[in-house]
């Protein structure tokens, strides 16, 4: 079994937490491996580094250490490589974690066989101009759609499958995925859902309006997003990734994506134990 290591150095125990990882996989006889991306950190621990396509080319696994942005920046490449991801926690809530830095003894699972993979539906973004895509992205989250620095409404126009759904003011609204129903969406007042589920919750961010309601769409579902005040700018992020602000005669193509992101689940916990363990009641 070979793994590919990613750490979030920026986190303060996250040296420690690799350090640890490393000495466990050793004795489990697990190889592992970073990307020349993490050239300094690998230094620390004597390993080896490798080009980033020949180690995903012959890796298993992507061992990802830190908190859920890591974790979801890991998952989104590896899963274009059709690799799995197993998240070790060395943030704070870390939904998308699948070990927390006291049970690295449990990666033993990994060599029995004793896990289980979970599928999560991803969202493709493209900004569009003139019939050109001009930007893409994936999101494993959400993509949000929010005004920038200025301290005033933004007007969003929403429609689905060449429909139109609503024009909301308001801050800015999140397209989530189910695995992003705990995150900005979750904060902006939308429903949870249960991760494997497929579907598009439509979620307004301080809406000015008393009818402007959350919605949920068909994963199937081809959303568009443009601004539809010329005066008021209109910015897009995937998974709190940096904003790209979008044109006045543009607009964002979001569809299901064709990829799924894969978490190894070592732990036998259900999704509801973990969501009342990690958000504060």
């Amino acid at each position: 079994m070979f793994a590919v290591l990613e750490p979030n150095f920026t986190r303060a125990n996250a040296v420690k937490i690799t350090g640890d990882l490393c000495e466990e996989l050793k004795r489990l006889e697990i190889d592992y491996a970073f990307s020349e991306r993490y050239r300094q950190g690998a230094e620390i621990f004597d390993a080896k580094v490798l080009p980033e396509e020949e180690l995903y080319e012959k890796s298993d696994l992507v061992i990802a250490i830190g908190g859920d942005g890591s974790i979801i920046r890991s998952a989104k490449y590896a899963a274009i490589r059709e690799k799995p991801v197993l998240g070790i926690n060395a943030g704070q809530v870390a939904f998308m974690a699948g070990l927390e830095a006291n049970e690295l003894s449990l990666l033993r699972s990994l060599i029995d066989g004793d896990y289980s993979v979970d599928g999560r539906m991803m969202l493709n973004a493209n900004i569009e101009k003139n019939g050109e895509t001009i930007f893409s992205a994936h999101c494993l989250n959400d993509a949000v759609f929010a005004r920038g620095g200025e301290i005033y409404l933004t007007e969003v126009a929403v429609e689905c499958d060449g429909v139109p759904v609503n024009t909301y003011r308001s801050d800015g609204i999140v397209l989530a995925t189910p695995t992003g129903s705990t995150a900005y969406s979750f904060a902006a007042g939308g429903p949870v859902a249960e991760p494997t589920l497929e579907c598009m919750i439509l979620t307004p961010i301080s809406p000015y309006s008393m009818s402007s309601r959350c919605i949920i769409f068909s994963s199937d579902s081809h959303i568009i997003v443009r601004p539809s005040n010329q005066n008021r700018a209109l910015y897009f992020s995937a998974d709190g990734e940096a904003s790209v602000k979008i044109p006045e005669d543009g607009s964002v193509s979001v569809k299901k994506c064709s990829h799924y992101a894969n978490f190894i689940r070592i732990k036998n916990e259900r999704f509801w134990n973990i969501l009342d363990n990690k958000i504060e009641k």
